[in-house]
């Protein structure tokens, strides 16, 4: 599940978004970027893992939430959201997270150039205290418009292919 939010991270109904960040950086121009998690825990159901994906400063920064349970289901390889931004901006780029196998992913462009990504793990004091963050690694690649990405292809270590998605829409789920 995906959604898409403008603006701050109180936008959201579910009030001030407190998650840890799990990975940060910056685009080619300089826009900033944030991945935040949390575990949410529901008497009587199961848990979920809420990411929050955050662009641009913190007083006026937007982006999106992507949701699993905990958890991680064997199955899971990827889920990923491109696109985002305005026609003026000069960066595109796609994320998500995988499960801690997919340790590359190859990205076909619509101009048939490959965008190379490579997850990263949370930082190792993440990881400790938080144990319900192991077995995934967080991205966001960047890239210029006009092309979009239009299939994924995750890679284990050895260069297995574990999964490909073509685009739904922007988003990709293996």
């Amino acid at each position: 599940m995906l959604l898409w939010l403008t603006g701050g991270a109180s936008a959201c109904a579910c009030g001030e978004f407190r998650g840890v960040v799990v990975a940060h950086g910056a685009s080619p121009n300089g826009m900033s970027w944030r991945i935040k998690a949390t575990r949410l825990r529901h008497r009587g159901q199961e848990d979920r893992l809420l990411v929050h994906f955050l662009y641009g400063e913190p007083e006026d920064e937007g982006g999106y939430f992507s949701e699993m349970p905990l958890p991680v289901p064997p199955e899971f390889v990827l889920t990923a959201d491109s696109g985002g931004g305005s026609e003026e901006e000069p960066d595109r780029d796609i994320s998500g997270f995988t499960a801690a196998k997919a340790v590359e992913l190859q990205v076909e462009m619509t101009d048939g150039e490959v965008l190379v990504v490579k997850p990263e793990l949370p930082p190792r004091s993440v990881r400790r205290r938080f144990g319900w963050l192991h077995g995934l690694r967080f991205f966001d690649a960047f890239y210029a418009p006009p092309e979009k990405p239009k299939q994924v292809t995750a890679l284990d270590g050895s260069g297995h292919v574990l999964g490909r998605s073509k685009t739904h829409r922007g988003l990709f789920f293996i």
